[in-house]
């Protein structure tokens, strides 16, 4: 009976043992998913060269290119939201997600912002990250806060929290 009741105390001990090693081995490392998540950012700043065409003004194509240019970028759930948006930034309303493009109506097409991300905030618990992002400076444009989180094993922009 002892020999049970130690043998089931080893495999408890074993148990609660390879529990905690496991939750400490999926710690948030800021740090490194920090530079990684930098990493997506400047990919995303630097998609297209500033004022370069991103789309035509046209609804249909601006969503369709919205869905292919930005896919590695943006989480599905802020992908859809972008699109959403699509008529009301074409009428004019700018305090939209879609703080990247401002519209050329003389050329037809919606110009790309670039941007440059600086770090600015964590949360462990909700492993996510905040990246204020800036434009160049002829934009005329100010920035936006965006808050990212990993979709599919990469880093993407899951909301924008506007100026």
């Amino acid at each position: 009976m002892k020999r049970i009741v130690l043998l089931l105390f080893l495999v408890f001990g074993t148990v609660i043992a390879g529990c905690a090693t496991s939750a400490s081995t999926s710690t948030f490392d800021v740090k490194k998913e920090r530079q990684e998540a930098a990493k997506q950012l400047k990919g995303f700043g630097t998609l297209l060269a500033n004022d370069a065409q991103f789309s035509t003004l046209d609804p249909t194509t601006l969503k369709r290119t919205l869905g292919e240019k930005l896919s590695d970028y943006v989480t599905k759930d802020e992908l859809s939201k972008m699109k959403s948006e699509v008529p009301q930034w074409l009428a004019g309303n700018f305090q939209t997600d879609i703080f990247y493009l401002m519209p050329d109506h003389n050329r037809d097409k919606a110009a790309y912002l670039t941007t440059t991300a600086t770090f600015t905030d964590s949360d462990e618990k909700a492993q996510s990250l905040l990246f204020q992002l800036r434009f160049d400076p002829e934009a005329n444009v100010s920035g936006a806060t965006v808050k990212m989180v990993k979709e599919d094993g990469k880093w993407k922009i899951a909301r924008i929290i506007t100026e």
